[in-house]
C-alpha cells in the first residue's frame, strides 16, 4: 500500500533530530498551547509509520495533546486530535467522547462534524456518519471530505 511505496522516504527521516528539535522548542516556551500540540502531531506520524512502536508513539501523542488542551481549554482542535489517537487505539468511547466535546464548545465547526462521521464510519455506523456528513455540508459546502464520504456512502446531490 501506500505505506510500501513511502518506505524509502520514511527510511531518511531523521526522527531523533526532530524530536529534539520539538523538545527545545518545549524547554523554550513550556505555557505555549501550540508547541505541544505539534509535538502531538509529530507523535501521532510516528504512529502511523512505526508499526512495532503504534501503541507507545499514540499514547505519547495522546499526553501531548492532553498538555495543550489543558494549557488551553478554547483549543478544541486538540480535542479533535484527541479523539484521532483514541480511535487509532482502538478506544470507541473515549474518542466520541473527544469529538463530542469538541462539538460541544464549537457546535458549527463543519471540520469537526466531519472528524465526528469518520469515527462513526471506522466503528460501522453509517446512519450516524451520514448524519454527521450532511450536517458539515449544511456548515461547509465547500467541506470536500464530508461530500466524497456522502458519495461513497450513495449519496449525491450530482
Amino acid at each position: 500500500g501506500v505505506q510500501t511505496c513511502a518506505l524509502p522516504i520514511w527510511a531518511d527521516l531523521d526522527w531523533a533530530a526532530a524530536e529534539t528539535a520539538y523538545r527545545r522548542a518545549w524547554a523554550f516556551d513550556a505555557r505555549s498551547y501550540r508547541i505541544p500540540l505539534a509535538v502531538g502531531d509529530f507523535f501521532l506520524a510516528r504512529a502511523t509509520w512505526d508499526q512495532p512502536e503504534r501503541v507507545n508513539f499514540a499514547q505519547t501523542a495522546l499526553r501531548w495533546f492532553d498538555r495543550a488542551y489543558t494549557r488551553n481549554p478554547y483549543a478544541t482542535e486538540a480535542l479533535i486530535k484527541m479523539g484521532r489517537v483514541q480511535d487509532l487505539l482502538g478506544r470507541r468511547e473515549q474518542a466520541l467522547e473527544r469529538y463530542q466535546r469538541a462539538l460541544d464548545a464549537d457546535p458549527r465547526n463543519a471540520a469537526f462534524h466531519t472528524q465526528l462521521a469518520l469515527h462513526y464510519l471506522r466503528w460501522d455506523k453509517t446512519a450516524e456518519a451520514r448524519r454527521m456528513f450532511q450536517r458539515a455540508l449544511s456548515l461547509d459546502p465547500n467541506d470536500e471530505t464530508a461530500a466524497v464520504e456522502l458519495q461513497r456512502l450513495g449519496e449525491s446531490d450530482s
